[in-house]
């Protein structure tokens, strides 16, 4: 075998067409000899392209379905996709040790700007309608395509045509497996017409299902009108005739007692007591995601269903949304679950209790909007303290403005976090009290960014003198020792803390600990004695409150239906005492459906006990979030935000049916381009209370308390 065997068989093959390749070496070698050198290069350059150009022609066309996500996301396929000759070329040109995505980016362009009519290459069709996605751009999509990155404007638009009349509102890829529940809410939109007139108020509906399915097979490419996605999109509107007496059919009963113990409430404990005694550490949920391990459902997938172009407080507007739950969940073979907020749950509440035996109706599974609950549950907090001192105490960290929303139940992250910044503050005060510790902080004036918290025990001398103290007062010398005993319990609890956070123990063994329930009982043992002080009653009972809410929220993130139920029973007499009288009621009316669901729904209620009452748009334990919020961080969310409804798009019959209906397609492209690109257009998977400058600012914060 001579070297130039051997150097053939190592290099790539070329599969041409015979015909043409000899045709293009026939050429080359009968061009006029003794050329100077340029006019060689020419020569060689124009016979090169001449190979690739058949090269290109020998791809196979394919312009009846437009390329998968999982095409555009396998970095493999789209490098197999340039043909041999290309390849070759751009492996020469690019000299990075990979450079496959690079290859595949150019080598797709040069293709599709060669051959724009008979081929659609992955990347630039990708590109175009992630682009049109986030942006909604048509002016930044024809640019690119002017520059031959990505698709043209009207081949996005045919793509999500195409989506939209091939998915209709059917759930992409469902399965039997999957858990299937419905939210719906009130979407406005104050649209700015020439007259005033044509402001948008709609109901708008998503279905949450868990877990997350995708649509497998290819979208085709179809020749679609927007005219003809509207009798797809359309919810037909049931007009509603109320009975003379609409409250007739209403009672209500006696509710159980509920007794739900949760499991790790040492943890919430340990986080406010021994977190002001070291340095800084994350605030209450980042530290509860670090540590908080366990099964789940999975991730959920989201679906937009069409709107309904009417009032969402209309009555006819609900039972018109209920019954196309309910003819949804009869094409899934499902029970229907849906969530309204306070005042359409009322309402629907009403409706299906005055429907007759027999109904569609009467088999909803109706749900009380839990993020609704927390926000006034808030409100009934910020009512409470009301003239106390907690207006002012955060207003000292926070803009008065932003209090005045916060404690009206508004601002509801920033509300969360500055009530459990007063709380942990208070304890301060309690374990100095209780534990006979000094917390200090250095003096205000100082660089506060630099400023350490600290334990600070107290010397031999101190002792002596408290000693002293105690003989001259005639205290029993066994306070004294159980003072002591007090502050090693604190001491040893705060290692065990020390040790979750760095991973060494899990949440089972660090709740089990005697010293942590040791602990906990010497504490609550002292609160107990200053619940004879009014103001110090006052604000241990805003601790309570606040203990509430840490359990609702953990319910919700951890998918834990008992302690959800148990939660919202433990609001009922702050509803009351805040006058929040719709609320009182309808979360009684709410646990009290809820209490007979084993009875009536035991699939539901077994899906629900196996976490599947919230949705995670994220593969964590710690990610749940309640449905009624899903509704507003998705669908209220995209409608207003860049790339939405509101900025550009229009909010026309027209551009609804087509922007719902192919959301999925369109996502999903979008997520393979991140995949690919590895280019996240979210947020980090990473808490934003875990990193280094909220951690700071965090103690910054108590410092000031």
């Amino acid at each position: 075998m001579t070297n130039g065997q051997e150097i053939h068989q190592r290099e790539k093959s070329v599969v041409t067409l015979r015909d043409t390749a000899t045709s293009v070496l026939q050429d080359f070698y009968n061009r006029p000899k003794f050329q100077d050198p340029e006019s060689e290069k020419r020569s060689i350059i124009k016979a090169a392209a001449k190979l690739i150009k058949s090269d290109k022609r020998s791809l196979p066309v394919n312009k009846e379905n437009y390329p998968t996500p999982q095409d555009i996301s396998s970095l493999n396929k789209n490098f197999e996709y340039i043909p041999g000759c290309l390849l070759l070329l751009l492996q020469d040109i690019f000299a990075e040790k990979d450079s496959r995505l690079k290859i595949s980016s150019v080598g797709q362009a040069i293709i599709q700007a060669a051959r724009p009519r008979a081929v659609i290459t992955p990347l630039q069709l990708g590109l175009g309608v992630q682009l049109h996605h986030c942006f909604a751009s048509r002016f930044l999509v024809e640019t690119l395509y002017n520059l031959v990155f990505c698709s043209s404007y009207s081949e996005v638009q045919k793509f999500e045509n195409s989506a939209a009349i091939s998915q209709g509102i059917n759930i992409p890829g469902y399965s039997d497996d999957s858990f299937v529940q419905f939210v719906a809410d009130n979407v406005d939109h104050d649209i700015r017409t020439l007259d005033g007139y044509g402001t948008f108020h709609g109901m708008g509906i998503i279905a949450g299902i868990t877990p997350e399915t995708k649509r497998t097979q290819p979208i085709p490419r179809l020749d679609v009108v927007q005219k003809e996605l509207i009798p797809i999109a359309k919810i037909e509107i049931k007009y509603y005739r109320s009975p003379s007496n609409l409250f007739s059919e209403l009672c209500y009963e006696e509710l159980e007692d509920l007794k739900v113990v949760d499991t790790t409430k040492f943890l919430d404990f340990l986080s406010v007591v021994t977190r002001p005694l070291k340095a800084p550490v994350p605030g209450w949920s980042g530290v509860m995601q670090m540590v908080h391990e366990g099964e789940h459902p999975g991730k959920s997938g989201i679906v937009f269903l069409p709107m309904i172009d009417m009032n969402a407080s209309d009555v006819s507007c609900i039972y018109s949304t209920m019954t196309f739950i309910c003819s949804q969940a009869r094409h899934y073979k499902v029970t229907p679950v849906l969530t309204f907020d306070q005042p359409l749950y009322w309402k629907a509440n009403t409706i299906i209790a005055n429907e007759p035996q027999g109904s569609a109706l009467k088999s909803v599974v109706l749900r009380l909007g839990p993020f609704h609950m927390e926000m006034s549950f808030l409100r009934c907090i910020g009512h409470v303290m009301k003239g106390f001192g907690l207006q002012e105490v955060l207003e000292i960290i926070y803009a008065p403005n932003a209090v005045t929303h916060m404690l009206s139940g508004k601002a509801v992250a920033r509300a969360t976090r500055g009530h459990m910044l007063v709380n942990v503050a208070l304890h301060s005060l309690l374990v100095s009290k209780i534990f006979n510790v000094d917390i200090e902080t250095k003096p205000a004036e100082e660089n506060i960014n630099d400023t350490e918290i600290y334990v600070e025990e107290k010397s031999d001398d101190d002792d002596d003198d408290e000693n002293d103290d105690a003989i001259d007062n005639n205290d029993d010398v066994d306070e004294v020792a159980n003072k002591e005993n007090r502050k090693q319990a604190l001491i040893n609890s705060t290692e065990l803390y020390d040790r979750l956070l760095y991973g060494e123990l899990s949440v089972e063994e660090v709740c089990e600990d005697p010293i942590v329930a040791e602990t906990y009982t010497i504490f609550e043992k002292q609160m107990t004695a200053f619940e004879n002080n009014r103001t110090a009653r006052l604000w241990i009972q805003y601790s309570q409150m606040l203990e509430i809410l840490r359990t609702f929220i953990k319910a919700e993130r951890t998918g834990n239906w008992d302690l959800h139920l148990q939660s919202v029973y433990n609001m009922l007499p702050y509803f009351a005492a805040a006058g929040h009288n719709l609320y009182a009621k309808s979360a009684y009316v709410y646990l009290m459906t809820m209490h007979h669901l084993p009875a009536e729904h035991p699939e539901i209620f077994a899906a629900f006990q196996g976490g599947h009452h919230v949705l995670r748009r994220s593969d964590r334990y710690w990610a749940g979030l309640s449905t009624d919020l899903t509704i507003e961080q998705v669908l209220m969310r995209s409608i207003n935000t860049s790339g939405g409804m509101t900025r550009g798009r229009g909010m026309g019959e027209n551009q609804r049916a087509q922007w719902i209906m192919s959301m999925p397609a369109c996502a999903d492209i979008n997520e393979a381009m991140q995949e690919l690109t590895g280019t996240g257009f979210q947020t980090s998977d990473m808490h934003k209370e875990t990193t280094h400058s909220r951690k700071r600012e965090t103690r910054k914060t108590f410092c000031l308390l």
